[in-house]
């Protein structure tokens, strides 16, 4: 069966985005109605994250809108084992949100759409016997569905990623000439992007079952399919694919490890996904799902970035999203969000980064901290110079230049790694990294590219050594180092400076006592229970200080009431003399603000509040 719309070019295959989101759009409001009629809702409980019953059943929609955008643009040239295990997965969702069923008969029904898929000629191309290479896709397809099934936890979280995960399968269908492949990619992307019209906050509909397995199927499949068109082979077809899928995959991964960590069981849901740790740190849901839409559509970019480079480049990248990725994790494993769970506080294991501190100091002693950031730094080293060789020798790198930069790697490392010794990058403290630690890390560097060119060129000659490979890894390096020394603190202050949570104050003041003023605040949220949304300077007005704007002089207060809803202002305490302090106070009240002074040397209780 030929596509009912002729496709005289893969270009058209864009089309399924609109078909299949208008469907979607159409279709949606009455499957609302029926669900309300019938009773299909969901009911809050203690492991859901919504606060109100909902109706389910949205995945109708999306299986309309996909099926429909399909059916007219591709036709079976797609593939019928596809359409007819996609079908079947979408089904078993349906049966699940309907009938409650049990984890085993779930399991087969998965296992049985997986097959149906697999029978139709669809597995990773690993390099490996297909007796290897058919349970590694069976094991992708059962995991990436149930991610996707995962991470349907947040008003439009699953439906985005999702869709962003489609949009670039579609532009790699396209890159391999697949039109009708692209076709299907479009027309899932179009189908979750609709949805969104009615479960992004505040949700009307949730997709349930039948759309979050239906939708995390397809995309496992179409990754496979994808993978086939482009003739990508061994570990570049599974990192690719996870890259561009990276959110669910990462999620699933990460919630696995600390559940187990944390002695809770890992089938049984929870609140203690990516998202949630999010809200936790004070975003609002909205900016919880929208930075995760971000990371979703920047592992996606990467991982077309991913198919192009050159094996150099694609070791390089791995290493930078490997430490940047360990951040991120680091940071969201902290997260308290198992405050009041006694039973798991007090029997499980303690949590995987107290484990992994408890194995590191047993086996490097007090210096810990200092071996993590060799390891650390010895991996940007070998990225940055890898990466800078291949940057600098785009058209490639001829064998003498490649077997060059074999023999120089190690020597670069051992002399930077020595330089930073000499000048101290061992002896700071990340977390409280500042402007000396960026000039200590800039002249470090620099040094240490000097040091490099002095020794490569006495070993093999100074026209051995290229200044355009020097100058990128010098670059490469400073950004490297500098972002994993700031990283804990960065992330930290941006996910403060998204609070949505605390009484919104207004600080006096867009000096370097209010700048100061801002980052006290900002250090102690949680205690001081404050989130700041603008200052108050006239001197400034118009500008923006660390993100907040800066609205004008005391006559501004009624402004700052109804627009920010801010309920006080935050007073600094040094070097303000009483008469202006008096004059803050007396505008604060006859606005009906309240007005508090707060010391620079002010610390959270139990350490010596003033």
């Amino acid at each position: 069966m030929e596509g009912l719309i002729s496709v005289p070019s893969i270009w058209y295959a864009f089309l399924a985005l609109p078909i299949a989101a208008g469907v979607v759009a159409a279709v949606t409001p009455g499957v609302i109605a029926l669900a309300r009629w019938r009773g299909w809702v969901a009911r809050p409980s203690g492991d859901r994250w919504h606060r109100k019953t909902t109706v389910l059943m949205g995945g109708i929609g999306i299986y309309a809108g996909a099926a429909a955008a399909v059916l007219l643009l591709a036709g079976w040239k797609l593939s019928p084992a596809f359409a007819g295990a996609a079908s079947l997965m979408f089904l078993a969702g349906l049966a699940d949100d309907r009938l409650k069923l049990s984890p085993p008969i779930k399991v087969v029904l998965q296992l049985a759409a997986a097959a149906l898929f697999i029978s139709g000629g669809h597995f990773f191309d690993l390099g490996v016997p297909r007796w290897l290479a058919v349970p590694v896709t069976l094991f992708w397809l059962l995991g990436v569905t149930n991610a996707v099934n995962l991470i349907d936890n947040m008003d439009g979280l699953a439906g985005g990623v999702g869709g962003i995960a489609a949009l670039a399968l579609g532009a790699m269908a396209l890159v391999a000439g697949a039109g009708a492949l692209a076709a299907a990619a479009f027309a899932v992307a179009g189908a979750a992007f609709g949805f969104l019209l009615y479960n992004f906050k505040p949700a009307r509909i949730f997709m349930g079952d039948c759309g979050s397995l239906f939708l995390g199927f397809t995309l496992a499949a179409l990754a496979v399919m994808v993978q086939e068109a482009l003739e990508v082979r061994g570990l570049l077809a599974l990192f690719m694919t996870a890259m561009i899928l990276g959110v669910p995959v990462l999620d699933t991964t990460f919630v696995t490890v600390v559940r187990t960590q944390h002695g809770r069981p890992v089938s049984v849901g929870g609140r203690d996904h990516t998202s949630h740790r999010l809200v936790s740190y004070g975003l609002s849901e909205t900016q919880a799902v929208l930075l995760l839409y971000g990371i979703a559509a920047a592992l996606a970019l990467l991982a077309v970035v991913f198919y192009l480079a050159d094996v150099r480049l694609r070791i390089s990248m791995l290493i930078y999203l490997v430490l940047g990725g360990g951040l991120l994790g680091a940071r969201l494993a902290a997260a308290n969000v198992y405050a009041g769970d006694a039973a798991s506080a007090s029997q499980g294991p303690a949590p995987v980064l107290v484990r992994l501190s408890r194995f590191l100091r047993a086996l490097f002693g007090s210096r810990w901290k200092r071996a993590v950031a060799v390891v650390v730094d010895v991996s940007t080293l070998v990225a940055a110079f890898v990466l800078a060789h291949f940057l600098r020798f785009e058209d490639g790198l001829t064998p003498a230049r490649e077997a060059f930069l074999i023999r120089s790697l190690p020597l670069a490392v051992v002399v930077r790694l020595l330089l930073f010794s000499l000048f101290g990058l061992y002896r700071s403290i990340w977390r409280f990294a500042g402007a000396r630690e960026i000039l200590r890390i800039v002249v470090s560097v620099t040094a240490g590219s000097f040091a490099v060119y002095a020794c490569l060129g006495a070993l093999y000659g100074f026209r051995a050594v290229s200044l355009g490979v020097l100058v990128i890894d010098w670059m490469a390096v400073v950004l490297g180092v500098t972002m994993t020394r700031f990283g804990f603190r960065v992330l930290g202050t941006y996910l403060t400076a998204l609070s949505g949570s605390g009484t919104p104050v207004a600080v006096y003041g867009a000096g370097d006592d209010g700048f100061i003023t801002l980052r006290c605040i900002r250090r102690y949220a949680s205690e001081l229970g404050m989130r700041p949304v603008a200052f108050i300077d006239e001197s400034e007005r118009g500008r923006i200080l660390q993100g907040l704007p800066v609205v004008g002089g005391l006559d501004r207060l009624a402004m700052l009431k109804e627009k920010y809803h801010v309920e006080e202002v935050i007073v600094p305490g040094n070097d303000l003399d009483a008469e202006t302090r008096q004059t803050v106070e007396a505008a604060c009240a006859e606005t009906g603000l309240g007005c508090r002074v707060l010391s620079m040397t002010w610390e959270p209780a139990g350490k010596g509040t003033r």
